[in-house]
């Protein structure tokens, strides 16, 4: 290979890292351009504060409906408490309280629902002392959904699926519905079959759930209302009256989200951008499924050529906590001048659907202002910076990252990867483990072993394993060109890219890609395998799935290196052309996820953990992409993160597994983001009465968090 090659193929690899990463000589980087110019539409936008109708049992501005007060039971060392006075009554405004009872020596709290927020479905169990059972002295059990609020349509029957969560402090969440007893009070409210609950049509109240299993028992509320009314932003009071004419006018249509969406249950910001038929200027969105009969009315909220609705925590209580696990909600939008209604334009049809479980654990990413930002899903609120420059030693950026699963260690490369230098730290105190240099050479690629005890390095040339604690090397220095490593979730198998020609220099992305993987039996390596062969276009970035059964991968269709081809070309003008692929683990023909796939879609991640939804398991895939974000953000204008479901079963029979994506509603719009790594738990600073937390956090329950909650 020549010298003018070889140059070209560094500049053109590591010019974007440049850029990106901010340095004094960059410009502009194509992450950050904002060609297309499409406005954010920042202002007006709105926080869905909902009043509502008096009439037709509205949900009152900031209720979801849910039992005020609802002590819903108590539990004496681990055992149900009795009912001493029944549960139920008939709701008063909508949301009437449950009494259910309670039994000496402390009350299982199921929660109120006051201004939307549920608190409770949880009961701790006093015989749980000692881990009897082999469940954790600390454990409780914990329903879910927790106080659901039902409204279904006149004359149906409203049903329910219920999970029991074993919950500690040191562990993941645990599925124990399987060894759960699940019961209603009063029983003339309803009946469980198995972990499902339903009600017979009409029924209307507050009753009390139970759910007993492991030495524990938990409590929460069931509410059923008649069909509910929210009056949104921007809609006067009598706005259900203003659709009273028949059909025919212009339609409006809605824009985002994507038709035939999955969603996780506590995705609470996900917003609704519309563009309005001609001379509409009020709206009411419809939503029905077997246990929701829903209607939002609201005016049109500008946002670039039409109308955004943000919905606040009520609206959220009544759709998603209710139908989670279910059918589809369907779902349309109609418009009328609200000042002379007449004739109602109605879009089409569209669905929107809920997994059952929540998402759980955080994320860390890294953008384009060069820092690793953290998101917690305990702390719904905002992303916030995790490790900036300044932090990480006057670095110019901290790029490329690898996070432990059990959240415990982070592995970040520092400045440029060619290779970076790196370092090791302890994510709850960002105290530094270990860095690269003093015989430890650099990497561009890392993954840790599930037990977070060694760490994959890959710097471009080859791949090694390190010990996590002192970068003592344990094995490796093979496979040669072996980059992008991901480490199974059960340890014993390596997947990873490999170009087909090699280079004598470590480079910091891939090119005429292929797909590989070895076996790994606790001190030797097997023999690869090649699973993807290269064909013409680029693989690059595999992922295990959470259950070790399938790899996600990117492909680029015109053989784009996979560092071009996270922005546009400043040269050719060419598009990104990422692609999501998926394929077994042990090998078969690649699936490419036509429905969750956009523009330019890059760095493919697997949450942590296998979830389910109404027809059965089903995982979750972030990656990052420069698609459009509904009228908020251009196409290739920006990358940002989005979600797509993975059904797995769908991917077994040979078809697209794949759900329409959504945009993960805590990031920043400013900001190119990319690279999602998952953990099951975010560690935290320990911090006491001596105010060890540092920046805006403060100390709650002996951890420094962003706010208190």
């Amino acid at each position: 290979m020549n010298r003018f090659l070889m140059s070209s193929l560094v500049a053109s690899a590591v010019l974007p890292l440049l850029q990106a990463c901010g340095s004094a000589a960059a410009t502009k980087t194509g992450d950050d351009d904002a060609r297309g110019g499409q406005s954010q539409g920042a202002a007006g936008q709105s926080s869905g504060q909902g009043g509502a109708t008096p009439a037709g049992g509205a949900a009152q501005a900031g209720d979801a409906g849910a039992a005020q007060g609802g002590d819903a039971g108590a539990a004496q060392g681990g055992e149900a408490g009795q009912s001493s006075a029944g549960a139920g009554g008939d709701p008063q405004g909508g949301g009437g309280s449950a009494q259910a009872g309670s039994a000496q020596g402390g009350n299982a709290q199921a929660g109120s629902a006051q201004g939307g927020s549920a608190q409770g479905g949880s009961a701790q169990a006093g015989a749980a002392q000692g881990g009897a059972g082999g469940v954790p002295a600390n454990a409780n059990l914990a329903i879910v959904p927790a106080d659901a609020v039902l409204s279904p349509a006149s004359g149906v029957s409203p049903s329910l699926p219920y999970k029991a969560l074993l919950q500690s402090p040191t562990a993941p969440d645990k599925d124990v519905t399987a060894q759960a007893a699940f019961t209603v009070d009063p029983p003339s409210f309803g009946a469980f079959s198995g972990a499902t609950f339903s009600a017979p049509a009409g029924k209307q109240g507050t009753a009390t759930v139970r759910a007993s299993g492991l030495g524990l028992v938990a409590a929460t509320s069931v509410t059923i209302k008649p069909p509910q009314v929210i009056i949104g932003p921007g809609a006067p009071p009598d706005a259900p009256t203003k659709f009273g004419g028949g059909p025919g006018g212009p339609a409006p249509s809605v824009v985002y989200p994507n038709d035939g969406v999955l969603v996780p249950p506590n995705m609470n910001s996900l917003e609704f951008h519309f563009l309005p038929g001609a001379g509409q200027t009020l709206f009411q969105l419809e939503f029905a499924s077997k246990n929701v009969s829903l209607s939002v009315f609201v005016g049109c909220t500008p946002l670039s050529s039409g109308c955004v609705y943000t919905p606040d925590a009520a609206f959220w209580k009544l759709l998603a906590n209710t139908a989670r696990g279910g059918e589809p909600v369907t779902y349309q939008l109609k418009g009328v001048n609200g000042g002379a209604p007449g004739q109602v334009g109605v879009s089409a049809a569209r669905t929107i659907q809920f997994s059952t479980d929540d998402l759980s654990g955080g994320l860390y990413y890294w953008n384009s202002g060069g820092t690793i930002q953290r998101y917690d899903f305990g702390f719904p609120l905002k992303a916030e910076t995790y490790l900036s420059p300044a932090s990480a030693g006057g670095a110019i950026c901290v790029g490329c990252h690898a996070l432990a699963r059990n959240g415990k260690l982070i592995a970040a490369g520092l400045n440029i990867p060619s290779p970076a230098v790196y370092q090791v730290r302890d994510v709850a105190t960002k105290a530094l483990v270990y860095s690269s240099g003093a015989g430890i050479p650099g990497g561009n690629f890392f993954s840790f072993s599930p037990d977070a005890g060694q760490l994959l390095v890959s710097d471009g040339t080859k791949m090694e394993i390190r010990s996590s604690t002192n970068g003592a090397l344990v094995a490796g220095g093979s496979f040669k060109g072996a980059s992008m490593p991901d480490w199974s979730p059960d340890g014993k198998q390596i997947v990873y890219a490999r170009p087909s020609s090699l280079l004598p220099f470590p480079a910091p992305g891939i090119s005429d890609g292929r797909i590989d993987v070895v076996s790994w039996n606790g001190s030797a390596f097997g023999a690869p395998k090649t699973l993807v062969p290269f064909a013409g276009a680029n693989n690059y970035y595999p992922s295990f799935s959470p259950d070790d059964q399938w790899i996600v991968f990117n492909r680029s269709p015109s053989n784009r290196d996979s560092m071009s081809n996270a922005s546009i070309d400043d040269q050719t003008g060419a598009l990104p052309d990422g692609q999501l692929w998926i394929l077994p683990a042990g090998g078969g023909a690649p699936i490419h996820l036509q429905k969750g796939g956009g523009d330019g879609d890059q760095w493919a991640k697997w949450t942590p953990t296998v979830q389910s939804y109404e027809k059965g398991p089903v995982q979750w895939v972030t990656f990052s992409s420069r698609r459009e974000y509904g009228l908020r953000l251009g196409k290739q204008v920006r990358t940002q993160l989005w979600m797509t479901a993975i059904d797995p079963a769908k991917a077994a029979a040979g078809v697209d597994p794949s759900f329409p994506a959504f945009w993960l509603p805590f990031q920043d719009l400013g900001t190119g983001n990319h690279i999602a790594q998952w953990v099951v738990k975010v560690e935290r600073k320990p911090c006491g009465p001596q105010g060890e937390c540092t920046g805006s956090e403060v100390c709650y329950k002996e951890r420094c968090v962003p706010y208190k909650p």
